[in-house]
């Protein structure tokens, strides 16, 4: 799955609604589920990081992604918006400062969602999975 066959994905859900579906209650709920599950998605990611390989940590991102792809689809942000592609230039952090800056982020974007939070959420999410030598591929295979 890419992200945006993700994204198409969970903006049908958001169009129908389908009973039984968790991305249905996250959509309908808004920010009142949607945040906390980031938050707390956001927080393993960190502590993947920190005491985890690469396989723990591109689990943990694929399941960020998730959150912060409902959060664009819920605030009806286009898919073209979103900044999801890898930069190898980016300046990598150690595991540790890393965490932190995603559970500060994190924090922040739950205070104040916008697509420029999510873009700097999904930005560290690729620092994350550049940093522990994991995949794109093996992220998807999570989704």
């Amino acid at each position: 799955m890419t992200f945006e066959e993700l994204y198409n994905l969970i903006a049908e859900r958001k169009r129908t609604l389908p009973e039984g579906s968790g991305t249905t209650v996250l959509l309908t709920k808004g920010f009142v589920k949607i945040l906390p599950k980031l938050n707390e998605e956001a927080f393993e990611v960190g502590l993947a990081l920190e005491s985890e390989g690469p396989d723990d940590v591109a689990l943990e991102v694929s399941q960020c992604f998730y959150y912060l792809i409902c959060l664009a689809v819920f605030l009806d942000e286009p898919f073209d918006r979103l900044d999801l592609k890898t930069d190898p230039e980016q300046t990598c952090k150690t595991e540790h400062e890393l965490a932190k800056q995603l559970a500060r982020d994190s924090a922040l974007l739950c205070h104040s969602p916008s697509l420029e939070a999510i873009n700097k959420m999904n930005s560290l999410l690729f620092q994350s999975l550049i940093l522990k030598k994991s995949t794109l591929e093996k992220m998807f295979s999570n989704l």
